[in-house]
Formats: C-alpha cells, structure tokens, sequence
C-alpha cells in the first residue's frame, strides 16, 4: 500500500512539474500577490497586532501563504479531480490494481509537499525583501500548521469535487435548410450551406471545400464556360 501510495505520489509530482498553468497558480501566483500587495500597501506603514507593531508588508506574508495553500490544496485540486473525472481518468485507474485510497493519498500528498514549497518560498521572498523573519521555537509549529492545514483542505477538496461538474457542450446547430448531398460527392451541397451566416458559409467554404469522386461538368445556357454539377 506505501509502495503504490509513492508510486501514485510521483506520478502525480511530475503530472504538476509538466503542468504550466498548475505551476503558475500553484507557485508563481502567490508570489506575485505578495509582492503586489506589499509594494502597494506597504511602505513604510505599520499593523497592529497582538503583539505589538508590525510592518505592513511583513503582515502580508502569513495570509499570503495562507492564501497560497488553499489555492494548491483546494482550488488546483477540485479542478484537477474533476476533469480527471469527466475525462475517465478516474475510472481507467479504478481498472489497474492500484487501490482508490493509494490514488488519493498520493494526490495529498502531492499538494502538501507543493504547499509546503510554496510556503517555503514566500517565507525565503519575505525573510529577503521585507524583514519576516520565524522564531526557532514556532518554526516546528509552522511547518506542522502548513501540513495539517495542507491535508485538511485537500479532504475539503475531495469533499466538493463529488458536487462539481464541468460543464457539457452544448449540440451543434442545424442549419436551417434540408440536408442534401450531389450525386458522387462526399459533403452537402452548397445549396445546404446557405442557411449558415455569410461569415461561417466563407469559412466553411475555405476549410471544407466540396469534394467530387467523380466531377462532371455541364454548360449552363448562354455561356461558354462549363460549371461543376457539384
């Protein structure tokens, strides 16, 4: 059960290492608040808190990371799940051995070390460019708070994903006259396509051109130029 559990774990790592929008909303998106929020509202300015006075911008760097674990642990996750529900994933791993508890603690296990990271990070950008800093009797409490918190919000996310769905699309439109196809072509003809708007009938006219498995040719009267039957 561990075994497959790290299987599962490393899978889903790489999976999120390969994902740019993932890694974006997961890592660089936090960051980015931060730094926007303590450039803006910062400068100088001062919080009130329970122990005293506090720089502006130091005080954004806790709610950020906090902000930053329910992004990857709840919000990447309910996304993920149910995508990977819609699209059968879910249920082609249901078809291999690896038991249903293995594929999900290896995804918590996947957003809490990347929160983790995450939280990591913006703790180094706060320590570096703003003055936060953790004492030594509180950084084992930290760490355990983001992984506890990190675990909690991935059974949120679980939770909800059994209530979410994508949305379907919605059936094509059918065009407004009969559907009629010319003797020895492969696709309607173009007296079907003009119930369409001049806009698409150009564009389907480009992209889908008629095609004849036997073109014949006729002259029309008063012309001298023969013209497709098709």
């Amino acid at each position: 059960m561990i075994r497959m559990t790290l299987h599962v774990f490393g899978y889903d790592l790489r999976a999120v290492l390969r994902n740019r929008q993932s890694q974006f909303f997961a890592l660089a998106l936090p960051v980015l608040f931060l730094v926007i929020f303590a450039s803006v509202f910062g400068g100088g300015n001062t919080t009130a808190v329970a122990g005293g006075q506090i720089s502006t911008s130091v005080y954004y760097v806790p709610g950020i990371i906090a902000f930053g674990v329910i992004a990857a642990c709840f919000g990447n996750l309910v996304a993920s799940v149910t995508a990977h529900r819609e699209r059968g994933v879910l249920k082609r791993r249901r078809a291999t051995p690896v038991p249903a508890a293995a594929v999900i603690a290896g995804r918590v296990l996947t957003a809490v070390v990347i929160a983790v990271v995450m939280a990591a990070v913006l703790l180094g950008i706060g320590w570096a460019a703003y003055g936060a800093h953790v004492p030594g009797r509180t950084a084992l409490a930290l760490a355990l708070t983001v992984v506890i918190g990190a675990a909690s919000f991935c059974c949120l996310g679980y939770a909800l994903s059994l209530a979410t769905r994508m949305p379907r699309c919605p059936p094509p439109r059918r065009s407004p006259c009969r559907s009629t196809s010319s003797p020895g072509c492969s696709s309607p003809s173009r007296s079907c396509r003009t119930g369409w708007p001049a806009w698409e009938r150009s564009f389907r006219s480009a992209t889908w051109p008629t095609r004849c498995s036997s073109p014949t040719t006729r002259t029309p009267p008063g012309s001298g130029s023969p013209a497709r039957t098709c």
